[in-house]
């Protein structure tokens, strides 16, 4: 565990975006502005009671209620400006949406938006609720004047330095070729024990078969599940569809394994299609394959449906959200997309580099990468994109993009030559706002990496590879 530091208020400094979250909204260091306290209620707990059987005029606890989470409140605090309209007062009367970042620890420039120790982010609706100017005048001395606004946001959460580490080489023997993770919410279990990741490995197609390589208990115990159904064959990759692992073949066929239920051995579904990645969101997974091929799985002992999407080159990359948002890549370079978990759009991203990764933030932005080591954005939900640059972009191959938050996200980026890399934002993609980590040392050795994370930890986050194209890795970076 990390020797405790105590934070400083006169370490800290303020970022706010104007409006919410994305890659056009930069947060700006605001000199003149510092943060009051953050209070929230996690909710209220009433305890459901029934007679004692045992005992006259008592009551026994038989269950629990917990209340929902109340918004954060918090403030912003500074002086009036003489020379500028106030920000303070711009905001609140437009009620727009803040994103306000609060770095904490030095940093050779304190308006470096990319060099903290700790980040606190409140970028989930916060708005302002109202404004106070302090006296404006007085009889007799002179002083400043100050300003200030009472905000609300739905929540907040802290942001710190993950550590790089292998898990369970061993199991890992042939290169990796999906990850998943899921938070399995058990009570019963420490906080960190609460996690259930899920890789896959290759396979050789020869002599080793391919492998789930699984913890259900957040990395304390790991076991692995030999899939021989697929002997001679390899695995394209791994996904959890209602807390089963579901892991496709390259040449085709479905397996799952109920691993939380007890299951130890995969159960093969037979389908006659080529694929090559596969993402989920709850009950559902999204399947993409060979000359075009998208499936839709609600059932995960059965087969995909297929989907129409209008487009014929191999799918490279799929990615899917809670309300019908669906993101396909192809070879040809192009992303197609779907709002309402059916009718596709279309657009030539980056032709005729191939759309190697993508990622779905919210409803209106995505993100795109290539095969040529480039990075796209859409904030208006598909229709357009632009060019956003990242360390060392432009060569190389974009491997995955994950966005556990609005504003922190990551890119596995494979270079031309060297180890693969994962480059991280804290300011939702916006420019300048993409470094490198880890910040010192250095990524285990692996190449083409694909990354996991669970939805709004920003401090979590799982990838496998191949490691010199014949062995496989798990690299595990978590914040505490």
């Amino acid at each position: 565990m990390a020797t405790f530091i105590a934070a400083s208020q006169s370490q800290s400094r303020v970022f706010v975006a104007e409006g919410l979250p994305g890659p056009d909204n930069p947060p700006v260091f605001q000199g003149c502005l510092v943060m009051g306290g953050a209070s929230q209620g996690l909710g209220d707990v009433e305890f459901i009671y029934c007679p004692d059987p045992e005992n006259y005029d008592q009551f026994v606890p038989v269950g629990t209620i917990v209340g929902r989470e109340e918004n954060v409140e918090t403030s912003l605090s500074g002086h009036f400006p003489l020379n500028t309209l106030s920000n303070i007062i711009k905001w609140g009367k437009a009620k727009t949406p803040l994103a306000i970042h609060v770095h904490f620890g030095t940093a050779t420039n304190p308006q470096n938006f990319n060099v903290f120790t700790k980040a606190v982010i409140f970028d989930d609706r916060a708005r302002i609720t109202s404004t106070d100017i302090e006296e404006m005048g007085s009889l007799d001395e002179s002083g400043p004047i100050g300003q200030s606004a009472d905000i609300s946001a739905a929540s907040y959460y802290e942001v710190v330095d993950m550590n790089w580490i292998s898990r369970v080489p061993e199991l890992m023997t042939t290169p990796g070729a999906g990850i998943d993770a899921v938070n399995v919410y058990d009570e019963t279990l420490p906080l960190d024990n609460r996690f259930a990741y899920y890789a896959v490995t290759a396979g050789d197609g020869g002599v080793t078969d391919p492998e789930l390589v699984y913890t259900v208990n957040g990395g304390t115990v790991w076991s692995n599940i030999t899939i021989t159904d697929l002997t001679g064959l390899t695995a394209a990759g791994v996904a959890v569809v209602n807390d089963v692992p579901v892991v496709i073949g390259t040449a085709g066929n479905l397996y799952y394994s109920d691993v939380l239920g007890g299951a130890t051995v995969m159960t093969e579904v037979v389908f006659a299609q080529a694929m090559s990645c596969i993402t989920s969101i709850g009950a559902k997974a999204y399947i993409g394959g060979a000359a075009g091929y998208v499936g839709e799985l609600d059932d995960y002992t059965a087969t995909p449906t297929a989907m129409t999407t209008g487009g014929t080159a191999n799918v490279l990359s799929i990615h899917a959200l809670d309300g019908g948002i669906i993101l396909v890549g192809d070879a040809d370079g192009f992303v197609y997309y779907a709002v309402d978990g059916e009718n596709f759009g279309a657009i030539d991203v980056a032709g005729p580099a191939g759309i190697t990764a993508v990622c779905a933030v919210d409803a209106d932005t995505f993100w795109a990468g290539t095969d040529t080591g480039e990075l796209y954005y859409s904030t208006n939900a598909g229709s357009t994109w632009t060019l956003r640059g990242f360390p060392a972009s432009g060569s190389g191959s974009v491997t995955d993009i994950t966005f556990p938050t609005l504003s922190v996200g990551f890119i596995a980026h494979d270079p031309a030559a060297g180890n693969a890399r994962i480059i991280k934002t804290t300011g939702a993609g916006a420019t300048g706002t993409w470094y490198e980590i880890p910040r010192t040392g250095a990524l285990p050795t692996a190449d083409s990496l694909q990354l996991a994370s669970v939805n709004g930890d920003a401090n979590r986050v799982l990838s496998t590879g191949p490691v010199a194209a014949t062995t496989g890795i798990i690299i595990f970076g978590l914040g505490t």
